[in-house]
């Protein structure tokens, strides 16, 4: 199968960088009143301007922004400039440009929690909901926010779920890409069902698993037939019953799925890496032939 772009996997994840992009831009750069309800702004402060936006507060009280995040900047726009931060049409692409505007707002909004210029309340009407917003937006991305250096960086949750979801089909590329979301935690259901489709496909290039490493491709078959995944491990009267299965938490059990999980991914990467593995092999016998 030819290998997907990122691009390529977020058409497929009905993600659209655009519109994430034009939502978190509204948010953070039109007026208070126009893009929160009601009764969000009508409940801040008096101090609280709604025909501002929140870019507008943040810049009003840079001067006070924690000196490892302003630096020696007077205010937003100097620091947009000094750090040559480009949103517009010159900017790499789409993708690119709305993960600088997350991490460009998440640090902006950090800043302004930290400066203490607005009270808490007020953080909870309208800054809560614009963090949530990058953050659900990243998380559906297979991306988070780290903090580094005082500076917020969004990054792969996991770069080995993301190269192994650009080599498989769109429906198992998006279930590996939501195993990981945080709705997912504790869902041993739905782990099990991604697991089950994720065992599938790789029946299907077990031998390559195999030749590959014959202990991972026996380990990950194996607790694909005694964890409650092909088959079914734990009521009694069933003839694949493991009472060591059946005994598991559903903690424990989570725990097993998420191991392997990882064994999938691995062995997915693997079979995904032979034929270059395949060709180094070759190109090295074949120059250990010229040398005799």
């Amino acid at each position: 199968m030819p290998r997907k772009t990122f691009e390529d996997m977020l058409v497929e994840l009905k993600f659209s960088p655009e519109i994430e992009f034009n939502t978190l831009w509204k948010m953070f750069y039109s007026p208070i009143y126009s893009e929160f309800p009601q009764q969000v702004w009508i409940s801040l402060s008096s101090s609280i301007d709604c025909n501002k936006s929140i870019m507008q507060l943040c810049n009003e009280g840079f001067s006070l922004y924690p000196v490892e995040i302003r630096k020696t900047f007077r205010n937003i726009p100097d620091y947009i400039r000094a750090l040559k931060i480009d949103f517009s049409s010159r900017a790499k692409d789409i993708f690119d440009k709305y993960l600088l505007l997350c991490e460009y707002v998440a640090t902006m909004l950090y800043g302004l929690c930290k400066s203490e210029i607005i009270n808490a309340r007020d953080v909870e009407l309208i800054i809560s909901p614009t963090w949530r917003q990058i953050q659900d937006s990243l998380d559906n991305c297979g991306h988070k926010l780290i903090l580094h250096n005082s500076v917020y960086c969004a990054v792969p949750i996991n770069c080995s779920v993301i190269e192994a979801a650009k080599v498989v089909a769109p429906s198992l590329s998006n279930d590996i890409m939501y195993y990981g979301h945080r709705e997912m935690a504790g869902n041993i259901k739905g782990k099990r069902d991604i697991l089950v489709h994720l065992c599938l496909h790789l029946e299907g290039v077990r031998q390559d698993v195999e030749r590959i490493s014959g202990s991972v491709a026996n380990a990950l078959f194996n607790m694909a037939n005694q964890l409650e995944v092909r088959h079914n491990n734990i009521a009694e009267q069933s003839p694949k019953y493991k009472p060591f299965v059946a005994s598991l938490s559903h903690e424990q059990l989570e725990h097993w799925y998420d191991n392997l999980f990882r064994l999938c991914i691995a062995a997915i990467l693997a079979v995904d890496a032979k034929p270059a593995l395949d060709e180094y092999k070759e190109k090295q016998e074949s120059m250990n032939k010229s040398k005799i």
